[in-house]
């Protein structure tokens, strides 16, 4: 029976050749480490580099070999996520939940972080997240942010709501939001409602 994967297994790229190296990468805002290995464990590369384009650019430069690097989602992953890929390089986003159920270290470092998620992917054993296309993603971002921003707009009208309750103040006509609405809460000049 013939396998078909949605995304080619950790150790074989997307032209079903074997990767050469395999890295780790944990990430921070200021600095991140990073080691590459090959497949018997035999580290090639490592150091820490400033979290910034040309840096992390300058740490691969001299790497001529396919490499997988796996990085942990975090809220800035997507960021190293496309710079990585705009390097060639072959990246994936481990589960960081399940990734540290798997490599419960118990010295934690910057260093020990990276070896672990570049030892699993060396191993085939990286918990991966699905990364959609990066349209995709773009559009997800706009979509989270506007709902995002729904709710916050939502807490504002029920804490005028709340302060006009509190004040047995009744606003007379319909919509309370709507121009008119919105010109009459002026009119009261409320310091809590015009904050």
């Amino acid at each position: 029976m013939r396998k078909t994967w949605l995304s080619p297994p950790l150790d074989m790229d997307n032209r079903g050749g074997k990767y050469m190296l395999y890295g780790g990468m944990d990430l921070h805002k200021k600095s991140s480490e990073i080691v590459l290995k090959t497949k018997d464990g035999e580290k090639i590369k490592e150091g820490e580099v400033k979290s910034e384009k040309e840096p992390i650019k300058e740490f691969f430069e001299s790497i001529d070999k396919e490499i997988k690097l796996a990085i942990e989602a975090t809220p800035q992953s997507q960021y190293f996520y496309d710079l990585i890929e705009e390097l060639g390089i072959d990246v994936v986003l481990s589960n960081p939940l399940k990734t540290r159920l798997i490599a419960e270290e118990k010295v934690k470092t910057d260093t020990v972080d990276a070896n672990a998620l570049c030892d699993l992917a060396r191993g085939n054993l990286l918990p991966t997240c699905y990364v959609p296309e990066k349209d995709i993603r773009e559009l997800r971002e706009i979509a989270r942010t506007r709902v995002s921003l729904g709710k916050v707009k939502g807490n504002f009208k029920n804490h005028i709501r709340g302060i006009l309750d509190r004040k047995k103040i009744e606003y007379p006509g319909g919509d309370l939001f709507n121009k008119k609405g919105v010109k009459w809460l002026k009119k009261l000049d409320h310091p809590l409602i015009d904050a």
